[in-house]
């Protein structure tokens, strides 16, 4: 059977989003939990899935930068290490609101198919004979797909499995029908007498998210989860945690540096000491992407650790984000003229502005070409922010935000005490300067973009999909008032 299986897996594949798993190339460097952080947390979690009457799906939320992508980095490499002597499938997808195959459920099942069907060979052939017998299925609705690569192959393959699901930033699915809807069809799985179903799900705490639970318990009084927001842990607790966390990092910064042979500025033995330690733990708590943050910009190979991390310490009596970011891009004005300052906020805007409302990201050649910015001017703007942009060497690679609260950041409002920042981006405006940018390469091309074969159709008459197809994304993001620019 093994050939035979082979050949058909060979014949017919699903279209997959090969960033979504936990163990994917893109998410190779992100971090699991730090030995001895999250402990109970992760206790929790892991007796939820390892034993039979634990809850079906465990339901994860907090705020931005809480950590939570980190804890479901940790879930779902713990279940691929666990040896039970059980069946056990291990799958999983991560949402990632501004990528292409991520920030949306279409690939959502053809993922877990994708999956199932490599870990066990009965199930792969059961898939794979589907996918020969509807090709088409990858364009179904997201209820089809579930029926015929999930709910059928698992009914026949007759023997108990356990399938785990790891979902992360659910929130970030673009569609909060389709969230509800996977949640209420993976429950489904129940129906089959051997299989046991585990979901550990996590999301900001949103309106929608928490509809779909509500709306669940309603429904389905059987239906069991378990909720835990990070917001409710103790304190004390997480500052312990990201005590462990400085401890251990800036700790392997201090090695680093003191290994450089002929450096002047060597750092004691307890650098940074515990009452910097403790000063950086109050600032970061309960943001754990404040002490991941802070630690990628203290460990500069160009300017001393020692000099960064004072540079953070003078924001410790201002709000988490404004003290995170804001000397990270002050620094962008370190012997810069005030009358030059202007210009560098402005260059700012444009590129770091594009970088964080692209629908998806570029590499800093195509930015360069999307901008009419010469590549040194980009990189000039981009090689002082590595703490918050995952910048590659080669410029043919896509620039992308390392964290969702910077983006938040520059977009804030600055309401109430925390005033607007010199560095805010409008995001608006940004988006008109992109669609602008995206009209103007399109103008040099030729007639007929949408290929309607009607030069003189009303661009009213042309359905939505056409345009979604054809048209740039921030076209329909900009301001309504300016909204008819090259129409």
């Amino acid at each position: 059977m093994g050939k035979s299986v082979t050949k058909v897996l060979s014949s017919e594949t699903l279209p997959t989003a090969d960033d979504a798993t936990s163990n994917s190339f893109a998410e190779q460097h992100n971090a699991t939990c730090l030995a001895n952080t999250r402990t109970d947390l992760l206790h929790q979690i892991q007796e939820c899935f390892g034993s039979p009457a634990g809850e079906l799906i465990f339901w994860l939320n907090g705020m931005a930068g809480t950590g939570k992508s980190t804890i479901a980095r940790t879930i779902a490499k713990w279940l691929r290490e666990v040896e039970d002597g059980s069946i056990r499938l291990n799958t999983g997808f991560f949402f990632k609101k501004s990528d292409r195959d991520r920030g949306h459920a279409r690939l959502f099942f053809a993922n877990i198919a994708s999956q199932l069907k490599t870990l066990d060979s009965d199930l792969g052939s059961l898939i794979a004979s589907t996918i020969n017998a509807d090709p088409s299925i990858k364009n179904k609705a997201l209820r089809e797909q579930f029926d015929k690569l999930i709910m059928q192959p698992l009914r026949a393959v007759q023997k108990s499995i356990i399938i785990t699901i790891v979902i992360d930033a659910m929130d970030e699915c673009d569609e909060c029908d389709d969230a509800k809807l996977i949640i209420d069809l993976l429950l489904r799985l129940r129906e089959i007498p051997s299989v046991t179903i585990r979901v550990f799900l996590t999301s900001r705490p949103e309106l929608p998210i928490r509809l779909v639970f509500k709306d669940l318990t309603c429904k389905d009084l059987t239906c069991k989860y378990r909720e835990i927001s990070l917001h409710d842990i103790p304190d004390s607790v997480i500052e312990q945690d990201l005590m462990t966390f400085f401890i251990h990092t800036l700790g392997k910064i201090r090695d680093k540096q003191n290994k450089i042979p002929l450096r002047d500025d060597q750092l004691q033995p307890d650098w940074p000491g515990p009452e910097n330690i403790r000063h950086l733990v109050g600032m970061a708590s309960p943001l754990f992407i404040f002490a991941s943050t802070v630690c990628r910009f203290i460990n500069c190979n160009s300017i001393s650790p020692e000099k960064q991390l004072l540079k953070i310490l003078e924001y410790q009596h201002t709000v988490p984000l404004e003290a995170v970011y804001a000397p990270i891009l002050n620094q962008l004005l370190n012997d810069v003229t005030e009358e030059d300052q202007l210009g560098v906020v402005e260059d700012f805007e444009d590129v770091v502005g594009s970088v964080v409302s692209l629908q998806e990201p570029l590499s800093a050649n195509s930015l360069s070409a999307l901008l009419g910015v010469p590549r040194p001017d980009i990189d000039q703007i981009l090689r002082q922010l590595h703490s918050v942009l995952a910048v590659p060497s080669d410029p043919d690679a896509p620039i992308e935000v390392l964290h969702k609260s910077f983006s938040d950041y520059l977009f804030s409002k600055g309401e109430g005490e925390n005033k607007p920042h010199q560095f805010r981006v409008d995001s608006g405006e940004s988006h008109e300067r992109i669609a602008s940018h995206c009209m103007r390469i399109l103008s040099s091309l030729r007639q007929d973009l949408c290929r309607l074969n009607s030069l003189g159709q009303a661009f009213q008459d042309i359905s939505p999909e056409v345009l979604d197809q054809y048209l740039p994304h921030h076209e329909s993001s900009m301001d309504p008032k300016t909204a008819s620019m090259g129409r």
